[in-house]
């Protein structure tokens, strides 16, 4: 992009120093509605390599040049005189952030994954093969729900059967401290009345 901005050191008449001069140049964008329609508008150009960098390289050059005239700002350098124009010496660091902002919005979608993946897959081989890598995942998906739904149907399964098995288990260590009580029972009463207790593993197992 030229911008047309001449800040050359120069001496005019007077001998104090030139201002910046910049010239500015408006391209008027043709009627939507004329023959040549889609002819030249980015949608279409961006598909085209060359274009795309040149395109990246001006939208680099305008973030660069709203970077460094924002920065001057800061420091309180002021473009004035007759050859500047009113929009440039009107400009102040909070207009000028506004306009980065969409700067470097462009600059992230020309540069992003995203933007790169809709270009390859104008690419008819590029297509086919993204098409047949979806259709193989959606058929792993299916595979995959398919087991999930399975192992969903186990884990019921054994759920039902550990809480049978609770069940049982605390029925069968009721009866066995009850056995135990008896067999206790029955073997003091042949001792003339001792006290007998079963010692063992038996014991760990009720307390448990």
């Amino acid at each position: 992009i030229d911008w047309g901005i001449d800040l050359t050191d120069a001496s005019n008449e007077a001998g104090e120093a030139a201002e910046p001069q910049e010239e500015w140049t408006v391209i008027e964008q043709e009627d939507a509605d004329s023959s040549d329609h889609g002819k030249g508008y980015p949608g279409v150009q961006l598909e085209d390599a060359d274009f795309r960098a040149r395109l990246l390289n001006d939208v680099l050059e305008l973030r660069a040049f709203l970077m460094q005239r924002k920065l001057e700002l800061d420091r309180g350098e002021v473009w004035t005189g007759e050859g500047v124009p009113g929009a440039v010496q009107e400009a102040t660091p909070e207009s000028l952030a506004s306009m980065l902002a969409p700067v470097e919005a462009a600059v992230e979608r020309l540069t992003c994954s995203e933007t790169d993946l809709l270009l390859t897959l104008k690419q008819r081989k590029q297509l086919l093969r993204t098409a047949k890598g979806l259709k193989q995942k959606a058929s792993a998906e299916s595979k995959f729900r398919g087991l999930i739904a399975g192992l969903d149907d186990k884990r019921r399964e054994a759920r039902g059967h550990i809480q049978g098995t609770t069940t049982k288990l605390e029925f069968l260590m009721v009866h066995t401290a009850r056995l135990k009580g008896h067999v206790e029972g029955h073997l003091s009463k042949l001792y003339s009345g001792r006290q007998v207790n079963i010692i063992g593993n038996i014991n760990v197992v009720l307390a448990s």
